[in-house]
């Protein structure tokens, strides 16, 4: 049974190959998604030499989604800058 779901999984694996800007926003204590997958998904962008279409924005908060306003504004004018708008 586990095999199934291992190989399931394979289809949601990413890549690293962008072909426009993403930003993330991630906090440094999210118990759901660990913060360790942020450098992890840099190695893979930069091993397809799409690191110019990355940005990420570590958050020192605690909790999955927990950014502020303030935080949310400053990825999408990193975004805007990102996509040349």
């Amino acid at each position: 049974m586990r095999g199934i779901a291992l190989n399931n999984l394979k289809s949601y694996e990413t890549a690293g190959l962008l072909s426009d800007p993403l930003v993330t926003l991630h906090p440094l204590a999210d118990p759901v998604v660990p913060y360790c997958q942020e450098p992890l998904y840099a190695a893979k962008v930069q091993a397809q030499g799409s690191s110019s279409q990355l940005a990420q924005i570590p958050t020192l908060a605690y909790g999955h989604c927990s950014v502020n306003a303030a935080q949310a504004k400053t990825a999408l004018l990193v975004m805007l800058v990102k996509a040349g708008r």
